[in-house]
């Protein structure tokens, strides 16, 4: 807990919970309590550092910057899930190369040395990457025509770690535009958050206690969090295929927030829709024909909760006019 806040020039004497306990959430919902009750004891009180619309807008920029957040977390982690997706192939076949390479190449001592030296179970991506490429030097020098587990060529290996490298490039451009994002929202919340604990003590200070506005204020606008029940596992609900839309409603015990994943047809992974999102419903438009699998997570300050079942839909081919 901290006790003197700066704000315009003043300082404020009272109990509150300090920024770096709060969760952008928090600090966003309370500010739009407090933009509410300003506005409605207006008539009483108004406080000198910020007009009605000053308080307002705090709330609307937060939402922006949060929208922007979000958007960009959701590329970032789809680039994400596509490099792992991709390394997991290629461990996976890293694998496979020692394994059939020490067998295949038992009786040649030269060429066994090349796969008896290979490493495989990377843990980090940077150690799959590598092992990959070692593999597929040895494959490469020991017999270059060679199909690993009966189809496998050396050619599309090659690509394999080719497309390793242009996804990580990818993943990194996302994850730094999220990083500036995530970086201009928290420091929107923590100037929020200041402003809050400003007005919270000058009105309580002229509003007091027994009062009317006193105690609405002091009734509507926490001052501290309280601790948040874990999130349930979240359910869909109410799924709706109209030609090549579907719509479907989802909610969380204890979920504020929400993010949709979504598997297209041919799809090795699932792909995130949309990050923490206030919408309990979505509904996505020219979706390709054939099967298409859902799943959300609820979130609040606590974290997130147990994924929802996954919901399989089928979307026909698009009627011919």
């Amino acid at each position: 807990m901290q006790r003197f806040r700066a704000f315009g020039g003043r300082r404020y004497e009272f109990w509150f919970s300090p920024p770096y306990m709060l969760s952008h959430i928090f600090i966003r919902d309370r500010a739009e309590l407090i933009s509410q009750v300003a506005t409605s004891i207006a008539g009483v009180y108004v406080f000198p550092e910020r007009t009605l619309v000053q308080l307002a807008d705090s709330v609307t920029s937060l939402d922006q910057l949060d929208a922007d957040e979000g958007a960009k977390r959701t590329t970032w982690r789809n680039a994400a899930i596509l490099w792992d997706n991709n390394l997991s192939g290629i461990k996976a076949l890293t694998g496979s190369i020692k394994r059939q390479g020490l067998f295949r190449f038992a009786n040649d001592p030269v060429k066994k040395r090349l796969f008896t030296k290979l490493k495989v179970g990377g843990r980090s991506r940077q150690d799959i990457y590598d092992h990959g490429q070692s593999a597929r030097d040895a494959w490469q020098e020991a017999e270059p025509g060679w199909l690993v587990e009966g189809n496998q060529q050396l050619s599309a290996f090659s690509s394999s770690l080719a497309g390793a490298l242009a996804l990580k490039g990818t993943h990194g451009t996302k994850l730094t535009a999220w990083r500036k994002s995530a970086a201009a929202r928290n420091n929107k919340a923590r100037g929020v958050n200041t402003e809050s604990v400003a007005w919270y003590a000058d009105a309580t200070r002229k509003c007091k206690a027994g009062t009317t506005e006193g105690d609405l204020i002091r009734s509507t606008v926490p001052v501290t969090t309280r601790p948040t029940p874990a999130v349930g596992q979240a359910v869909i609900s109410n799924v709706m295929v109209s030609g090549q839309d579907v719509h479907f409603d989802f909610t969380a015990p204890h979920g504020t927030r929400f993010t949709v994943y979504h598997k297209a047809p041919g799809s090795p992974v699932f792909l995130v829709v949309v990050t923490e999102t206030r919408e309990k419903s979505i509904t996505l438009h020219d979706l390709a024909e054939g099967e298409h699998q859902f799943k959300v997570v609820g979130i609040n300050s606590d974290g997130e909760g147990p994924e929802s079942a996954v919901t399989t839909v089928q979307v026909a081919e698009e009627a011919v006019a």
